[in-house]
C-alpha cells in the first residue's frame, strides 16, 4: 500500500463513497426541512462530482491494466503476449496521464476561491520610474487573466469567473 497509485486509488474510493452518501442525503426529506444542511450537502456533492466521476474511470483503467497484466503473463501465445504488453504500455501511459491530473483535482482548495478580489496598482513614490512600473504591473495582470480565461474588469463584476491565483505578490519599486 506504499505505491502512490495505491494511494491515490484509495482516496478516489473515499470520494466516490462520499459522493454517493451525499446524493442519498440528499433526498433525505429530514435533510430537505433544513436548508443550511441541504445548501452544504448541495455545495459538496458539487465539488465531488467531477472528482467521483474522474475517479470511477480511473479506478476501471487500473482494472483494465490489472487484466491486461494477468494476460501478458499467463498466456502461451507469443503474439498474444506481445498485444498484452503494447496495451499494458498503453495503459500505463493513460494511468500516468490520469495520475497527475487527478493530483491537481484532489489537491484542497484555498476557501478564499469563492470570494472576490480586488487589485489595487497604483504608482507609489518615485515619479515617472514608479508610474512605468505600475503600468508594467497593470499589463502583466491583465495578460494573466486573458490567458487564465478571466476577464480583467476595472469595476466590481459579479458572475465573471474568477482567477484561480494562489500566490500573493507584493512588488515595490526601491532604490
Amino acid at each position: 500500500m506504499n505505491d502512490p497509485t495505491d494511494r491515490l486509488a484509495e482516496r478516489l474510493r473515499e470520494a466516490v463513497e462520499r459522493y454517493e452518501e451525499v446524493g442519498r442525503r440528499l433526498a433525505d426529506p429530514e435533510v430537505l426541512a433544513d436548508l443550511e444542511l441541504l445548501r452544504d450537502l448541495a455545495r459538496e456533492h458539487a465539488d465531488l462530482e467531477s472528482v467521483a466521476d474522474r475517479g470511477r474511470a480511473y479506478l476501471r483503467l487500473l482494472d483494465e491494466l490489472d487484466q491486461a497484466r494477468e494476460l501478458a503473463a499467463a498466456s502461451g501465445d507469443p503474439e498474444l503476449e506481445e498485444l498484452a504488453a503494447a496495451e499494458v504500455e498503453e495503459l500505463q501511459a493513460r494511468r500516468d496521464f490520469e495520475n497527475e491530473q487527478l493530483r491537481r483535482l484532489l489537491a484542497p482548495s484555498d476557501p478564499l476561491d469563492d470570494r472576490p478580489a480586488v487589485v489595487e496598482i497604483r504608482a507609489g513614490t518615485g515619479g515617472d520610474e514608479a508610474a512605468l512600473f505600475a503600468a508594467d504591473l497593470y499589463r502583466m495582470y491583465s495578460r494573466h487573466m486573458v490567458f487564465s480565461d478571466t476577464s480583467p474588469a476595472s469595476t466590481a463584476c459579479n458572475g465573471c469567473p474568477r482567477p484561480r491565483v494562489r500566490d500573493a505578490f507584493i512588488h515595490r519599486l526601491r532604490r
